[in-house]
């Protein structure tokens, strides 16, 4: 899985290269991180380099991209 500036997370097949699943969002992702399970994905959002407030780990769920927390 990648995020970027781009304001999107994707999901990669890394046998076939090639984007599985995508997720835009409207502020940008700074770090993810698959969970051991293969089923859930962890995306840091919100805080500008440096700045303060807003930032938030969400975790979502990989079939289907939903939200399952928001820390």
């Amino acid at each position: 899985a990648t995020c970027g500036a781009d304001r999107t997370l994707k999901v990669w097949n890394y046998l076939e290269r090639h984007v599985e699943l995508e997720k835009a969002f409207a502020e940008e992702a700074r770090c993810v991180a698959l969970h051991p399970s293969g089923d859930l994905v962890a995306t840091g959002q919100g805080a500008s380099a440096g700045g303060a407030g807003g930032a938030c780990l969400h975790v979502w769920e990989i079939a289907s991209l939903l939200s399952q927390w928001r820390l």
